[in-house]
């Protein structure tokens, strides 16, 4: 399937499963002035806790003009088990994306992103729990079941070239971010990788890193990726 929208059409998303399970998209060409796939939850599924989109596949796909592959903003009624496998970027605004915002979040988990090149992208990575801006500073808030929270995600074979940004690692102080595991990952652009209230583990790994904050968690570096 080919999907096209002229680049400066604002919110014209190519694929936007919403509250779905058990979807697979594959060898589509998506060139849009919105996401170019958008996985939302919005919603709790008492059939489903924790995961109202679930088991979905994307493979082999092209993306150009575009907000990039993003999972949120909506995430209340949980994302698991997400594979993004073989896919390109080129042009487009970002690359990866997971965001979201205190009482609109839930649980993020089981995230697999392997073989990605990018091409002048914007930015190449954007995982954050604040939408739509992320704030210089901030302070822990109570935990609710409409917290953001992402844990356990997969890097693996991204090769990232020519971008503006390598990108933002943002949690919340209240639920850092954790279980982020870089392997393989090389990322050249013309910023670093700002890093706050997360973890990170790397390995054979080429990334520029800015680690902000007192509030940061850990970034873990193996040296072989240093």
């Amino acid at each position: 399937m080919t999907i096209q929208a002229p680049p400066d059409s604002p919110d014209t998303d190519g694929i936007d499963p919403s509250n779905s399970r058990n979807i697979t998209i594959s060898n589509c060409t998506i060139d849009t002035g919105g996401d170019n796939i958008a996985i939302q939850s919005a919603t709790v599924d008492p059939n489903h806790p924790g995961a109202g989109s679930e088991n979905i596949s994307i493979a082999d796909c092209s993306f150009l003009h575009g907000r990039g592959l993003s999972i949120g903003s909506a995430t209340s009624g949980g994302v698991r088990s997400v594979q993004v496998q073989r896919c390109s970027f080129k042009g487009t605004d970002n690359g990866l994306r997971i965001q979201s915002d205190r009482g609109e979040g839930g649980e993020v988990s089981q995230i697999s992103y392997s073989d990605i090149t990018m091409d002048s992208v914007g930015a190449a990575i954007v995982f954050t729990g604040y939408y739509p801006t992320i704030p210089d500073t901030d302070s822990p808030q109570p935990v609710t079941a409409l917290t953001p929270f992402y844990h356990d995600i997969k890097i693996t074979n991204l090769n990232a070239t020519g971008g503006s940004s390598s990108g933002v690692m943002v949690g919340l102080p209240e639920t850092p971010l954790s279980g982020i595991i870089f392997n393989q990952v090389s990322i050249s652009a013309d910023s670093a990788l700002v890093v706050r209230n997360a973890s990170v583990l790397t390995m054979s790994t080429t990334v520029p890193f800015i680690l902000q904050g007192g509030a940061l968690v850990g970034v873990y570096f193996d040296p072989a990726g240093i």
